[in-house]
């Protein structure tokens, strides 16, 4: 899994987080501290491009759970953002009952405009 990361000047600072490949046990760990890192950098909102995720196993999507129920509390509405969830992935979290838990884009494009940020 490679992980890309930009921030965006909001409001509300913004982390940009593209993932590339498989998120399982070793990669939602290595995750977890990338967003550690995210977070010393004053964002409010962070906007995952998943387009070339084709899966998450269940510690991946643990971690993207709990995070977001976390920063909800923090940071308000919608501070988590999933932009072009492959039909697997987004498969997998419907029948899980978890998908509404997060705002859900299209694609990185179509988040970053609909949030405002450029």
């Amino acid at each position: 899994m490679d992980i890309k990361i930009e921030i965006k000047d909001g409001p509300p600072i913004t982390g940009v987080v593209t993932i590339c490949g498989y998120v399982e046990t070793p990669q939602a760990r290595q995750l977890r501290k990338t967003l550690a890192e995210i977070e010393e950098k004053g964002v409010g909102r962070i906007i995952f491009d998943m387009s070339d995720v084709p899966f998450v196993s269940s510690t991946g999507l643990s971690l993207l759970v709990s995070y977001s129920n976390t920063k909800r509390a923090d940071w308000g509405e919608n501070p988590v953002v999933l932009a072009g969830l492959q039909l697997s992935v987004m498969k997998s979290m419907q029948v899980l009952g978890i998908l509404g838990l997060f705002a859900v884009s299209r694609d990185i494009k179509t988040a970053l405009e609909e949030y405002g940020i450029t």
